[in-house]
């Protein structure tokens, strides 16, 4: 069985699928920020699918 493809995500919608507002994911994304630029963070630039798929497993974002 084939895992689904994870896209970009706009960052509204990354925060709205965690529950939090902007800037409640802002704050998540600047303490990981060094982490993040390294799988692609760029500022204000949709979510890279690598970006999306670390906040999902270690966040426990539901992006399906």
């Amino acid at each position: 069985r084939l895992k689904e493809m994870i896209t970009s995500m706009a960052r509204e919608e990354i925060a709205y699928r965690a529950g939090v507002g902007r800037e409640t994911l802002r704050r998540y994304l600047k303490r990981h920020e060094r982490e993040l630029r390294k799988l692609g963070l760029r500022p204000r630039e949709r979510l890279p699918p690598r970006v999306v798929s670390w906040l999902a497993k270690n966040y426990g974002v539901d992006i399906e």
